[in-house]
């Protein structure tokens, strides 16, 4: 199988590990990051909502940012840290991201 990153140029990165899901899914938690700093949202769980009520995300699976609390935070941070290269200001972590990670926190608690 063809990896979905095999077109990619100029990039530092080694891109074979990581699949397309889980990089949409490292830039979507890391947004969804800044709105929470920003203000712009009250609670991430505002934006778990969104995505499953508006966006077709299975309500039984939980919004995108309950899947990075279970996932783990530090694999997202690791995704983005590698794709970091190839677009700063969408994979850069944010501060949230890396103290949450440090802290052994996730957006709604503990994670994993």
């Amino acid at each position: 199988a063809v990896s979905a990153w095999s077109d990619a140029q100029d990039t530092d990165a080694d891109l074979s590990n990581i699949s397309v899901q889980e990089a949409l899914h490292a830039a979507l938690v890391n947004a969804a990051a800044r709105l929470v700093v920003d203000k712009v949202v009250q609670r991430a769980s505002d934006i778990d909502v969104v995505m499953v009520k508006g966006l077709g995300f299975d309500s039984k699976l939980g919004g995108p940012l309950l899947q990075a609390d279970l996932q783990g935070m530090l694999h997202l941070l690791r995704v983005m840290r590698d794709l970091e290269t190839r677009d700063p200001a969408l994979w850069r972590p944010g501060a949230l991201i890396e103290d949450m990670v440090k802290n052994g926190r996730g957006f709604f608690g503990r994670s994993i």
